[in-house]
């Protein structure tokens, strides 16, 4: 009993400190970017306990490919290995263990260029890849980088580097460390997802703000562009996938930015949108967009990159844009088409409903004598005519009965008209006498009607024509 009160506390302190192993089945690569300049000397510490103990120990499965890349005004490759069994993590453990902080420059640059580089080697060039970056946001190339700037602004050549990673669709996390505003302006330049940590971050720290790091939204289907008319209008369908994540995830997109040479970057969404994707249930949407300025009619090729408001996105969020500008004539001619198309629609409608309208049979009705036995004719014998929805009444009458329009108190039946009769309804069970069942059709049946003092009556309601 002891034993198992133990581990279920092991297994609630586990769960207090949200460390959960990951359950994918499929391995991917997974990279970790770690700042070793002489400016993290404080974070180092939490830094390496936290990839030890999180990424290496509760992420990784059998099968990834695990790429640690230390850089200060070098880049050095601690770890490049895949994933077999605990011993391949042990060694990477030891390898980031032996990390410390106590290099000169910053150069972020020239460790995205060797990031490419170490990809670029690896057979499987399609498997999903996520790269988390720990910095604390200071650039500070060396001078014999290509990176170089006096003032430490990320330059053109750095901005070009981006462009070519945002293009690769991988999952990119920044993890700032402090309010340097570097880090998230790297995040924008890389089109990442940011998080700024405190000044002195912890490990656990570390671990709540990477819960998802392993879950990802992503483009699986278009974008695919329909054509702009001639007022600048058109529409972006796509389809996303949720992977890794246990809840539906909402993002919010703020902006699509159309590239495109000769010609001035602009937002091409309509309005921002809210798009919630389910694991399990791909979403597929249509987007609004609008071409302001317009662009003349032709073809056009460039490239969209999608906005974001918070920090989920889905990747790629740069893709490449190919679409049409229509004239104003052939705006019109593809309405036309479309109009045509709905107007056979409904005069298709409207032709079948005009059959079922005329197969439709019409109200039930029939024609019938009352006749009383004993009587040539009795009371009110004449031909009636009975109408489905207006039913008729069978009442009794100074010692006889009669068909009669409306109920009365002396009411004894209800007569309803049916197909190819009619039915009657029983509305005073002790005037008829021995009844035990009625027939559906009471035309041509002798039915037997007990009248005040005690007089019986057979009648029959005949058919007529």
């Amino acid at each position: 009993m002891k034993k198992f009160l133990f581990i279920m506390l092991l297994l609630a302190l586990a769960g207090a400190a949200g460390i959960s192993a990951d359950v994918r089945t499929e391995p991917i690569d997974v990279i970790v970017a770690l700042d070793k300049s002489l400016s993290m000397v404080e974070e180092i510490g939490a830094v390496v306990e936290y990839v030890n103990t999180y990424i290496i120990d509760q992420l990784l499965i059998p099968g990834d490919y695990f790429l640690v890349l230390a850089f200060y005004g070098r880049t050095e490759i601690p770890v490049a290995m895949r994933i077999t069994g605990d011993a391949d993590k042990q060694k990477a453990k030891q390898a980031v263990a032996a990390l410390a902080a106590n290099g000169r420059f910053t150069d972020i640059g020239n460790a995205l260029d060797v990031l490419g580089a170490e990809l670029a080697k690896l057979p499987e060039q399609n498997r999903r890849k996520h790269l988390l970056l720990i910095t604390d946001g200071i650039q500070e190339a060396p001078p014999a980088s290509r990176y170089y700037s006096r003032d430490g602004k990320f330059t053109h050549e750095f901005l070009q580097s981006t462009k070519t990673i945002q293009k690769q669709g991988w999952k990119i996390e920044i993890l700032g460390i402090g309010t340097h505003a570097g880090a998230g302006e790297l995040a924008e330049n890389l089109a990442a997802g940011y998080t700024e940590l405190s000044e002195a971050p912890t490990a656990q720290e570390f671990i709540e703000k990477t819960r998802g790091f392993l879950s990802s939204v992503e483009l699986t289907e278009g974008p695919r562009f329909l054509p702009f008319n001639s007022l600048g209008r058109g529409r972006l369908r796509l389809g996303l996938t949720s992977r890794g994540h246990e809840q539906a995830v909402t993002l919010e997109l703020s902006g699509i930015r159309l590239s495109i040479e000769g010609t001035a970057e602009q937002d091409i969404l309509r309005r921002p949108l809210r798009l919630t994707v389910t694991p399990g249930a791909p979403l597929q949407a249509s987007l609004p967009l609008r071409l302001k300025p317009r662009l003349p009619v032709g073809d056009y090729r460039g490239e969209i990159r999608f906005v974001f408001a918070g920090e989920t996105q889905f990747t790629p969020v740069v893709t490449p844009a190919d679409f049409q500008v229509k004239s104003l004539s052939s705006s019109i001619r593809l309405n036309l088409r479309y109009w045509l198309a709905g107007a056979a629609v409904l005069v298709a409608l409207l032709v079948l409903l005009l059959v079922l309208l005329l197969a439709r049979p019409g109200k039930a009705r029939s024609r019938f004598r009352l006749t009383v036995e004993g009587r040539k004719r009795a009371p009110g014998g004449k031909a009636l005519t009975i109408l489905e929805g207006k039913p008729l009444f069978l009442e009794e009458s100074e010692g006889s009965v009669e068909i009669v329009d409306k109920k009365s108190p002396a009411s004894l039946a209800r007569l309803a008209a049916v197909r190819g009769g009619v039915r009657l309804t029983v509305l005073r069970s002790e005037k008829f006498p021995g009844l035990k069942t009625l027939p559906p059709n009471i035309l041509d049946q002798d039915l037997t009607v007990r009248l005040g003092g005690k007089k019986e009556l057979t009648i029959r309601l005949m058919s007529s024509k």
